[in-house]
């Protein structure tokens, strides 16, 4: 079984619920996403097998991602990526943004390869971590809006 370095696989946003999400999250440390769905139980006294049947109603989701805030530093790449300025931008617009968590390659890693999952979400929380004498780093939480799309 082959394994996947999380240097890797990253997270490319958009900045509006239209455009197809290709600007990466730029000095991202940690990314997650987590899925949950919730059942209903469809067995009746007139169901004839042994099992519990259970029949999925919802799927929700939520994206958390740590990244480094940059201090200004001319530093350049041949891929543009978002960085906190941008973040705050979308947070205070409430609006869904589309996303995709891609496995990539190239200069950076930030050349998209085969998409793993995507889809819409709204940036719910942005908390900045600004310790004395310690590199600075923000917290991102998305919560998904509509549907999920696993691969391409």
């Amino acid at each position: 079984m082959s394994k996947t370095r999380g240097q890797y696989v990253r997270l490319f946003l958009s900045k509006n619920n239209v455009s197809i999400p290709s600007d990466v999250l730029a000095s991202a440390k940690q990314l997650t996403i987590h899925l949950s769905a919730s059942v209903e139980n469809i067995t009746t006294k007139d169901t004839e097998s042994d099992w519990i049947e259970n029949e999925v109603v919802a799927v929700n989701y939520d994206i958390s991602t740590n990244a480094l805030v940059r201090s200004g530093e001319t530093i350049t790449s041949a891929v543009a990526g978002l960085e906190l300025a941008d973040l705050e931008d979308i947070h205070e617009t409430g609006t869904p943004v589309k996303w995709r968590i891609a496995n990539v390659s190239g200069a950076n890693n930030r050349t998209i390869g085969s998409i793993i999952c995507s889809g819409s979400v709204v940036l719910t929380q942005l908390q900045i971590n600004g310790p004395n004498r310690a590199v600075a780093d923000y917290n991102a939480t998305m919560q998904g809006w509509g549907d999920i799309t696993v691969g391409s």
